[in-house]
């Protein structure tokens, strides 16, 4: 179903690349039968490649409107004939310039096509392409994220620099800046200098807001929450990691100073064997590390004297990870003692930050019938060098088990660190 266009700041100055020149024409019309419908097309794309709240151009509008629904419904008589991807394409693309001509109707229609097109051949990655295209342009982000992804997995080695340029733009409404600053890194090694990438480009530098990692930020700041379902996501850019818990459990963030931000989860309690109800907490403890620190050094802060470290399998996939267990008879003696587990983790900063962080997010739905704008907001950089993470489970004998297996369930489904 169709969202009310919205009139995006980005969408004022970017224009689209034509999708034609990736469809085959010549297979569709190999005795050039269709000449002329298919230059009509091609001729006049300025007039419907993207849509426009306002016409402004020389020519009638219903004029164009009923030439291209002529194209349609003529091409609609060659797709019956035989199965071909590439009609299918073409069908798709002019339903989607009638859309842009704001005669509804052809949404669906156009939506239908692509999908037509990627069943006669899953493995083409341009009805992923043009049906992601058409959902970016519908402001439909979660769609079109889904299906520019499904296109980029099965394009060629040798992807049109256009593909990257509206795949930026598309991850750019989506709020996935990241994703963006791939997507045009990928369009320059393709010696793409289009008016459209540079404008792209200065539009993503707006997106940016640096972090300075011996400053001082309240954790609002670095931390971004959202509802999902009957979870909670907490995501930090600038630590470099994404959290989902539930929502029953008790979290509490600090301020980021002194290159440390701690997070302690209480995911609730368990029931001993005798019937007492005891509660348990998780601590996310992350560190931006000083000039010559070592994960070691950092883990030692907060295991020195606690007792003695066993080294464990990793829980993790993540490389340079160690992990232990440690037993302190001497704590929660009533409750079978202190059983820990200690797990450390040291990450660089990857080549694009906060690409295994980002999700899609819809744009605000504005007043109906209406002409809305939208402000996107700005987006913290990640802190700069390696960082350290210590995951620790503050547990006792009497409830090891359940406790640990929540804790193992967090690492291993629930978490993510760059």
């Amino acid at each position: 179903m169709k969202k009310t266009p919205l009139l995006i700041l980005l969408m004022v100055s970017l224009h689209g690349y034509a999708h034609l020149r990736y469809i085959h024409l010549d297979k569709i019309d190999p005795a050039g039968k269709y000449n002329k419908e298919i230059n009509f097309i091609s001729d006049n794309a300025q007039f419907y490649e993207n849509w426009s709240p306002d016409w402004n151009f020389p020519v009638k509008k219903d004029s164009i409107v009923q030439e291209l629904t002529r194209c349609y419904k003529l091409f609609v008589q060659v797709q019956t004939q035989a199965d071909n991807v590439e009609v299918d394409l073409l069908l798709g693309e002019i339903a989607h310039y009638l859309y842009n001509m704001d005669i509804q109707d052809y949404y669906d229609k156009a939506e239908s096509y692509y999908q037509k097109a990627i069943h006669l051949d899953e493995k083409d990655y341009r009805g992923y392409w043009f049906l992601a295209s058409h959902y970016a342009a519908s402001t439909v982000q979660d769609k079109s994220v889904i299906f520019y992804e499904k296109a980029r997995k099965l394009a060629p080695s040798d992807i049109p620099s256009g593909f990257w340029a509206e795949y930026g733009f598309a991850m750019l409404l989506a709020n996935m800046i990241s994703h963006c600053s791939m997507a045009l890194d990928n369009a320059k090694k393709l010696s793409d200098n289009s008016d459209y990438t540079r404008q792209l480009e200065k539009l993503l530098q707006m997106r940016w807001l640096p972090v300075d990692a011996d400053s001082s930020y309240s954790s609002k700041e670095i931390w971004e929450a959202a509802r999902l379902g009957k979870q909670i996501g907490f995501t930090s850019r600038p630590l470099g990691l994404k959290l989902r818990i539930d929502s029953s459990w008790g979290i509490q963030f600090s301020n980021y100073n002194n290159h440390s931000a701690p997070v302690i989860l209480a995911p609730g309690k368990e029931t001993n064997k005798k019937g007492r109800p005891i509660g348990y907490s998780i601590a996310i403890l992350i560190k931006v590390a000083d000039a010559g620190e070592t994960l070691d050094s950092y883990i030692a802060k907060f295991t020195k004297g606690q007792g003695t470290l066993t080294q464990e399998p990793t829980l993790t996939p993540y490389k340079n990870a160690v992990c232990y267990s440690m037993r302190n008879a001497e704590m929660y003696p009533e409750i079978g003692g202190g059983h820990f587990h200690v797990i450390g983790i040291e990450r660089d900063a990857p080549v694009y930050p906060g690409l295994l962080l980002e999700e899609p997010q819809s744009l605000p739905s504005g007043e109906k019938g209406e002409l809305n704008f939208y402000k996107p907001s700005q987006q913290r950089t990640r802190f700069s060098g390696k960082i350290f993470y210590v995951l620790l489970l503050d547990t006792c004998e009497d409830i090891h088990d359940a406790s640990y297996a929540v804790f193992r369930k967090l690492i291993q489904e629930q978490l993510v660190i760059e």
